[in-house]
């Protein structure tokens, strides 16, 4: 499934339009009826409906939605927002059409007001994706009626106020439902304003494809991880599935180490090797399978050896543990960079330039602030356009941690990940998350899918466990490890 900004979206219309000949008039009548189709299912006969509409294609869409509602023996009042001459094109034409079927029209905002105060349920079809604010009256009035109300509101396309200039946001619409047209928005996923879309739901109003799959953001689902996920061979050994080396863990940080190599060892890694400072190794407390070394290993011909590597679980920051992360760096090996390690990039971020292999970086927003000299602010309001600029700008994939977390590659991809809980809001959740990413990008088609994969897993444990043995409160990282097994037997054909 793709995810589209409002401008991506726009253009995708214009194509429908002028490539395809598809009428603008058609269009909006299949978004009227889906959305209808996606609503009825909440509905009883006797609500009492009332859906606001605004200028634009979002009330065209309103126009569709009431006639239908009203032809299929609901009782609807439309509250129109703007006098006919400020509505115009496709969504004049289903005024008109709406006018026929003998919807009750309400255009005074002091009516609107009972309409709504008596609504059962509110339909926002007020403003679109292209809307930018700071809303201006009547429409400021109208959005804290609807919030104010005691009604749900289903909100068409995008809640009624949401913006992409984050800043410039003033009065939203605090939407029970959005059903959104042919693909989520960005909004939907950025933590600033996924909030005020409630449930969402996702129609088709038979856009072209063709066009859809251009777009270069994804949103990984079941289907992607079985298409992607490695399939373990009859006849396969260890050496078929992988070493991978996390180096990190110290005197102050040994469980940091721990936790990664647990993950690896969880998602099917062939052998896990630790590397740690001499002095933290009595505090370690590894699995039986995992092997040791020692800093004083370090070696270009040993990190050779592997077919991933991850460094800076716990790793320090000490001048010492610098030098050593710039060796590090200079191995071909893919490598994922987490935690202290990404601490110790940002003293020198052009040393990504050396870099010959593949690189990963696994930053929360803090870290990716550290990165780039961003404030946390400025990422959280717009972290799609920032971190596929940085993947591009620096040759890397980047794993931006969140609620929904975003992975861009080096290509201008993104990919939208949609497991995960609050579960996962603990110290020692991305250690795990970079041990199993080490083995997922060694055994899966790609870098991206693996990390992908990695991802959608991790979160996917997170949900099974607080689904059937925990809550979000009690789990740990080493519960979610533990669920992993589960999490793999939904996306394998033969456990065995």
């Amino acid at each position: 499934m793709k995810c589209l900004t409002s401008e991506e979206m726009r253009q995708v219309d214009m194509l429908a339009f002028n490539a395809y000949h598809m009428p603008g008039e058609v269009l909006m009548e299949n978004a009227g009826r889906a959305i209808v189709e996606a609503m009825v299912q909440d509905l009883i006969k006797s609500d009492r409906i009332v859906v606001v509409v605004g200028p634009g294609n979002n009330g065209g869409d309103g126009f569709v939605v009431a006639r239908e509602l009203k032809n299929r023996g609901y009782m609807v009042t439309v509250i129109q927002t703007v006098t006919n001459d400020k509505i115009s094109g496709e969504a004049n034409v289903h005024l008109n059409v709406m006018q026929r079927f003998n919807v009750d029209i309400i255009y005074d905002f002091p009516d609107a007001v009972q309409y709504i105060h008596e609504a059962t349920v509110i339909i926002d079809a007020l403003f679109g994706t292209g809307y930018t604010g700071p809303m201006r009256e009547p429409m400021h009035g109208y959005v804290a009626l609807m919030n104010d109300a005691r009604a749900p509101i289903y909100s068409i396309d995008v809640p009624s106020g949401v913006s992409e200039t984050i800043g410039s946001m003033s009065a939203v619409v605090k939407a029970t439902k959005t059903v959104t047209i042919e693909a989520p928005k960005v909004t939907a996923y950025i933590e600033q304003t996924a909030p005020y879309y409630g449930e969402l739901t996702i129609v088709s109003i038979g856009l072209p494809t063709r066009e859809l799959d251009k777009i270069s953001r994804t949103i990984w689902q079941v289907c992607h991880v079985k298409q992607t996920l490695k399939k373990r061979e009859r006849f396969g050994h260890k050496g078929t599935y992988g070493h991978v080396l996390l180096i990190g863990g110290s005197v102050d940080m040994p469980g940091a180490i721990q936790l990664s190599a647990r993950g690896a060892l969880k998602s099917g890694a062939g052998l896990v090797s630790v590397m740690t400072e001499q002095a933290a190794r009595p505090f370690l407390q590894l699995p039986h399978e995992v092997m040791y070394r020692s800093h004083d290993e370090l070696t270009p011909q040993l990190l050779s050896n592997y077919q991933a590597i991850a460094v800076g679980m716990g790793f320090g920051l000490t001048d010492e543990k610098l030098a050593l992360f710039y060796q590090i760096l200079k191995t071909e090996v893919p490598l994922l960079i987490d935690a202290d390690g990404l601490t110790l990039l940002a003293r020198d971020i052009s040393r990504l330039k050396e870099r010959q292999g593949p690189t990963i970086l696994t930053p929360h927003p803090k870290e990716f602030a550290r990165l780039t000299g961003f404030s946390v602010d400025v990422i959280k309001n717009d972290p799609f356009t920032l971190t596929k600029a940085f993947a591009q700008e620096h040759g890397v994939y980047l794993v931006l941690k969140g609620t929904h977390t975003i992975i861009s590659s080096p290509r201008g991809e993104q990919v939208i990940n949609t497991t995960g809980n609050s579960a996962l809001s603990k110290g020692g959740s991305g250690d795990i998350l970079s041990g199993i990413a080490c083995v997922r990008i060694m055994q899966d088609e790609t870098v991206l899918a693996g990390l992908c994969n990695a991802v959608y897993l991790h979160g996917y444990a997170s949900d099974i466990a607080v689904r059937e043995d925990f809550t979000a409160f009690d789990i740990t990282p080493t519960d979610v490890v533990d669920s992993l097994s589960k999490a793999y037997r939904t996306f394998i054909e033969n456990p065995a």
